[in-house]
């Protein structure tokens, strides 16, 4: 395993911890589960199909893309 092999493995396994933080703190106002990113209500149907949502589809897309781009 070069240095390159070892960079991406550390960065992935930040990446997870990072995304297990956030998981485990979702932000609640006024009784509705919101964003982490633009802070706007996620919404129901998304929770219903993931309970552990913490962020909108929209935010969630962009999360994924950037963590696919550092894992390059």
């Amino acid at each position: 395993m070069d240095v390159a092999d070892q960079a991406r493995q550390r960065d992935q396994a930040l990446l997870r911890q990072q995304t297990h933080r956030e998981q485990a703190t979702p932000v609640v106002r006024d009784g509705i589960r919101c964003c982490l990113d633009c802070d706007t209500a996620i919404d129901k149907r998304r929770l219903q199909a993931y309970p552990s949502a913490v962020r909108c589809v929209e935010c969630q897309q962009i999360h994924e893309q950037q963590a696919r781009q550092r894992s390059l």
